[in-house]
């Protein structure tokens, strides 16, 4: 496999699943406010194309965990805050997302390193 077909299969499969997630979250059928989430994914999708050639150049050379850590720290720290800022609630429920979504971002982008860490060094 190389690298522009990993790049391909890792965007649909990030765009599909989480489009499947927040379908599987939502009430159906989904609110109109749904389709705000489709050029959200799109632009995710972009940033983490664009992150993955960076890594994959990368990642067999130099270490590589804490820039791609701290890109997608920062990354869904902003993604919190915009959200958040659409939001009504009060601020302990805007904190509490954007803590939960910084959380996840940082565990989403561990778990990216990992996986693209052990197929780029299966690649030839």
């Amino acid at each position: 496999m190389n690298l522009k077909r990993l790049r391909y299969y890792e965007g649909s499969i990030f765009l599909i699943g989480w489009l499947l997630i927040f379908l599987w979250g939502a009430d159906f059928p989904p609110p109109i406010g749904f389709l705000w989430l489709l050029p959200l994914l799109l632009v995710l999708t972009i940033l983490q194309d664009r992150q993955l050639r960076f890594l994959a150049r990368r990642i067999k050379r130099q270490p590589t965990f804490f820039k791609n850590f701290l890109f997608f720290l920062l990354g869904s720290f902003v993604l919190a805050l915009l959200t958040a800022s659409l939001q009504t609630a009060s601020f302990a429920p805007r904190l509490i997302w954007i803590l939960v979504v910084t959380s996840v971002g940082s565990l989403y982008g561990s778990l990216f390193w990992l996986i693209n860490r052990w197929i780029i060094r299966k690649l030839p």
